[in-house]
């Protein structure tokens, strides 16, 4: 141990949080023990190196040892069968094929190939018959990367690593795999110390990966209270809104009211008027009258205040028709005045119900009269103020067919812009001819769709968190 890990040094893995147990078979053997089928590791030696067989070409022999660190991307030394897949899209072979590569060079049926195993295989398969001798250099390099994979107690070792779950956590196993053979060769009496340093690791990382995950689930937790925090908030500021609005709708009626009051009071100076002119009227037959009596035997005098009298009775008497009909108007106006307000006030609150329930929402103005533009700007406040989360709005622009005869008085910018300031959905059509109809309500019943489905998704998702913390109390 001490000629591997200096001072201060330990051992760094990753895992997936799931404790492992110990092999059956490592429990029942006793503390310091060594292992069954771990020997020492058969290292070659330079007649052996002599004796080896001729292998292919130079060239070949590259190529091989390319293919061989393309499977090997982790550095293991070895490749298996998962490995040999990651092939597919260098070599013209099918996933099957491949398999069918790995099980003729697995000659031992160990799961797994070395280099020198893949390299005299995969020479075979490809028909070299010829054989040249390697280099000193390149022979020691071929011995110093197959001497550990050609020992039997490396496959054992990977064996240990896969029971204890350390093959998914330790990155570097090439460190472990030299300490592993070493201590075999020079201290088999420690090895059980390994297992048990490498047991414990392994507990501390797994223990460490389910605090993460507690810490997550408080995290998530956290999340979901402070949720529920600023919704009640949203709530609390939703009905403050509505109670300034039902305030301005109450200012609003009383100065409805005191304009009546004013009207009616400019009513009563009319009649005041039309009463100082009657009594006039008055005087002026009488003093006709008197100047008749005295003067008539002046009859000129007479025939001009006859004259004179009839273009008063015509003035008096287009004076009082024009009043009566000043009255009606005054009074037609007052009672559709009141009758509007009345009307306006019943739709606001019907539509307001509406608008909380409604999925989606239609407003339509007339391209052709600024009037209906400007009024449907008002409708779309208060729709904004009223309608649900979620809910579809769509700003139409109806009788698109008479712009091209008529003057256009509202441009399709101003609808466009009107529809982005509310965050509306926008089109321009024309219910006679039915132009661009099929578009918007296609267009609509998407999106009504697509709201229905969040609105599922939203009701499952509350229903599992409902569950979990059911669970978890």
């Amino acid at each position: 141990m001490s000629k591997w890990l200096d001072d201060g040094e330990v051992l760094v893995g990753q895992g997936s949080g799931e404790a492992l147990p110990v092999s059956p078979r490592l429990r029942s053997l006793p503390p310091g023990s060594p292992r069954p089928g771990r020997g020492r590791s058969p290292l070659v030696s330079p007649r052996g190196r002599e004796a080896m067989p001729l292998s292919p070409p130079k060239e070949a022999m590259g190529k091989a040892k390319e293919l061989f660190v393309l499977c090997d991307k982790e550095g293991k030394g070895f490749i298996t069968k998962r490995d040999m897949q990651s092939l597919q899209g260098e070599l013209p072979l099918s996933p099957e094929q491949l398999e069918t590569v790995f099980d003729s060079l697995d000659r031992e049926s160990n799961g797994f190939l070395t280099p020198a195993e893949f390299k005299a295989g995969l020479g075979e398969l490809l028909g070299l018959d010829q054989t040249t001798e390697l280099s000193q250099d390149e022979a020691d390099e071929d011995v110093d990367e197959t001497d550990w994979s050609q020992d039997p107690t490396a496959g054992t070792f990977v064996n240990i690593l896969m029971e204890l779950g350390a093959d998914k956590l330790f990155k570097d196993q090439q460190e472990l795999r030299s300490l592993w053979c070493d201590l075999q060769r020079d201290r088999p009496e420690l090895l059980s110390v390994l297992e048990g340093v490498l047991v414990q690791a392994v507990s501390h990382l797994q223990d460490a990966l389910r605090e993460r995950d507690s810490m997550e689930q408080a995290l998530r937790r956290r999340e979901s209270e402070h949720d529920q925090v600023v919704r009640s908030i949203y709530e609390d500021m939703e009905t403050q809104i509505k109670e300034e609005r039902e305030k301005y709708v109450a200012q609003d009626s009383i100065k409805q009211k005191q304009r009546g009051h004013q009207l009616e009071e400019d009513l009563k100076m009319r009649e005041q008027e039309l009463e100082n002119t009657l009594s006039k009227q008055k005087e002026l037959e009488t003093r006709i009258r008197q100047l008749s009596s005295e003067q008539g035997n002046i009859k000129e005098q007479n025939e001009q205040l006859r004259r004179l009298n009839f273009q008063l009775h015509e003035q008096v008497e287009s004076s009082r028709e024009q009043l009566h009909v000043a009255l009606s108007k005054l009074n037609m106006l007052q009672n559709h005045a009141a009758q509007e307000q009345v009307d306006r006030q019943r739709f606001r609150s019907i539509t307001e119900q509406y608008y909380r329930k409604a999925d989606g929402i239609l407003a339509m103005y007339d391209v052709t009269q600024s009037a209906s533009f400007t009024a449907v700007r008002g409708w779309m406040d208060s729709v904004k103020e009223k309608m649900c989360e979620g809910s579809v709005l769509m700003l139409l622009g109806n009788k698109l067919d008479l712009a091209d005869r008529r003057s256009r008085e509202v441009s399709t910018g101003d609808g466009q812009k009107l529809a982005e300031q509310h965050q509306a959905l926008f089109y321009e059509c024309s219910a006679k001819t039915g132009c661009n109809m099929e578009e918007l309500m296609t267009h609509l019943a998407g999106m009504l769709v697509s709201q229905n489905d969040r609105q599922c998704e939203d009701a499952l998702l509350l229903t599992e968190d409902t569950v979990q913390r059911t669970c978890c109390t």
